[in-house]
């Protein structure tokens, strides 16, 4: 029986989002490293089923969201960026 590509990528994503908490746990620096996982998992998403036209762009948000707060929210990142 083959699995249909949506059900497949949630299976990926479900997997993604297990290791990434247990990774998270272990190294107990929750708060940037879970907006990778999410930002990680919309790429994933995105790469693996284009039905949702924004899971990419959210992906990438997410990350460099993370990537600014471990700046520690600093406005001339932020400029620099946009």
């Amino acid at each position: 029986m083959r699995l249909k590509p949506r059900h497949r990528t949630n299976q990926i994503s479900t997997g993604i989002w297990l290791v990434g908490i247990g990774v998270l746990l272990a190294v107990r620096q929750f708060w940037p490293g879970v907006l990778f996982l999410a930002g990680t998992v919309f790429l994933v998403r995105a790469a693996h089923a284009p039905e949702p036209r924004h899971a990419g762009r959210v992906g990438l948000l997410l990350i460099l969201l993370g990537i600014w707060s471990i700046m520690r929210f600093s406005l001339p990142f932020l400029l620099i960026v946009v």
